[in-house]
């Protein structure tokens, strides 16, 4: 009996020898579910602890001119809350491997003393339930592994997100107070041309005061405009996991234009729902709790234990054989558990189709988003910006034949130079509406339109 039980143990043990297998590396299939999604390798290390070689790489991106990829390959690899989110992962393959693994069998030992053949006792007993219940312990754990690691990759495209939008962020008010100091410049000039003119008695003391009125409220904007870009710098840190020194980097570029019109894109609703790392988490948990319910059918059933047990008595003689341990279920029927588990699951079911519904709305809300954004840029760019220009140049043209003054050139010129403003925002705009339909999509788009 004693060698059957410890048979049956060591065949289970072994048998699950491929799962740990396939527990282990779960970090790095997360890694390979992120790659899929953002195009980016993260070369996250087994148990997600940072390594110098990473270190080395992030110092490296931040170095050169910082793109848009080099920053979400820097934050995917910096970011400590990610981190955490991959110690979850590790906490599951623990609780993985136990739930392989039997309960651990039980000795009871006697001795008596005062016979002349010291009398004693020695049983061993092992939980037949934890051997018989190994194949859905090991599907529920499983199934919450699955589980951690989708969460973990949503996690990953979130900050992907937040990285994108932040970069798209900084790089637009880098540029619009570059514009901007544009039009504190014509300010100025207006301003120095009415105070020689005032002081020549060519206009009026009204008239001056307008002009310095425009160029003092240009300079209260672009100290504005300052801090609004030091403001979207910050953000890009925090995204970046960075600090201290490292804080120094240099955007690459411009924003990158919108692109050619793209094919009408159907089926987004259910590519989603195909693609959304968190709805697939949900689904491991409803599977997970699924198995739970059936352990929890187990509880109902008298605990049972077999072994061995072996007596010598003081005569000198010694009797061995085979021995039960049976729970009596006069009270306690595991009824509350089976209950327990079932609502458990019914709350877990109800989750998913809620997060499912809530998905497809998301991504309606972010497609109308990303239309009504790429419609703007289109309309200043086809529209608004080329009639400035032509106010500018006509206006440059009626000023050389004297019709005009320079007042109204350089007014023209603002205003070309606001609209330019307005344009980098929709610009701005159209690619953070662009990252936060990527994203409701679950990281993908049909074809690829990242920048």
């Amino acid at each position: 009996m004693t060698r059957a039980l410890v048979g049956a143990a060591l065949a289970t043990v072994i048998l699950s020898g491929p799962a740990v297998a396939q527990a282990k590396g779960k970090i790095g299939s997360t890694s390979a579910l992120v790659r899929e999604r953002t195009g980016v390798e993260v070369p996250w290390p087994p148990d997600g602890r940072p390594q110098h070689a990473a270190s080395d790489t992030i110092q490296a991106l931040l170095q050169g001119g910082l793109t848009v990829d080099r920053a979400v390959r820097v934050a995917l690899l910096n970011h400590r809350g990610l981190r955490a989110e991959l110690e979850e992962v590790g906490v599951s393959q623990a609780e993985f491997r136990q739930a392989l693994l039997p309960k651990n069998p039980t000795v009871e030992g006697e001795v008596r003393y005062g016979g002349a053949g010291r009398p004693g006792e020695i049983g061993v007993m092992q939980d037949l339930g934890s051997i018989l219940l190994l194949p859905i312990r090991r599907q529920a754990a499983g199934a919450r592994l699955e589980r951690a690691g989708f969460l973990a990759a949503h996690a990953a495209l979130e900050l992907v997100r937040e990285t994108r939008e932040s970069y798209f962020d900084a790089q637009a008010m880098q540029q619009i107070r570059r514009f901007w100091k544009q039009v504190e410049g014509t300010a100025r000039a207006a301003a120095d041309l009415a105070q020689r003119q005032h002081a020549a008695g060519n206009i009026s003391d009204l008239d001056l005061d307008n002009h310095q009125a425009a160029y003092e409220s240009a300079k209260i904007e672009l100290s504005k405009l300052e801090i609004e870009s030091r403001s979207a710098r910050e953000r890009l840190n925090l995204s970046l996991g960075i600090w201290g020194d490292r804080t120094a980097w240099v955007l690459m570029g411009d924003l990158p234009g919108v692109p050619a019109d793209p094919d009408p894109i159907i089926g987004l609703e259910s590519l989603a729902i195909s693609q959304r790392f968190d709805l697939a988490a949900a689904d491991a948990e409803v599977r997970a709790l699924a198995k739970e319910v059936s352990l929890a059918r187990f509880s109902q059933f008298p605990e049972l234990r077999a072994g061995v047990h072996s007596e010598r008595e003081p005569e000198g003689t010694r009797t061995i054989g085979p021995a039960i341990d049976l729970s009596l279920p006069l009270f306690d029927r595991g009824q509350h558990l089976v209950a327990s588990a079932r609502a458990r699951l019914r709350q877990a079911q109800d989750r998913q189709a809620a997060l499912a519904v809530e998905i497809r709305s998301e991504v309606r809300a972010a497609h109308d988003r990303w239309r009504a954004a790429r419609e703007l840029v289109e309309y200043l760019r086809d529209v608004v910006l080329p009639r400035r220009a032509r106010i500018v140049e006509q206006t440059q043209r009626e000023y050389n034949f004297m019709l005009v003054g320079v007042y109204q050139l350089l007014q023209a010129r603002q205003e070309e130079i606001g609209a330019g403003r307005e344009y980098l925002e929709a610009q701005r705009d159209y690619w953070i509406a662009h990252t936060e339909l990527e994203h409701a999509l679950g990281g993908a788009w049909p074809t690829e339109r990242r920048p």
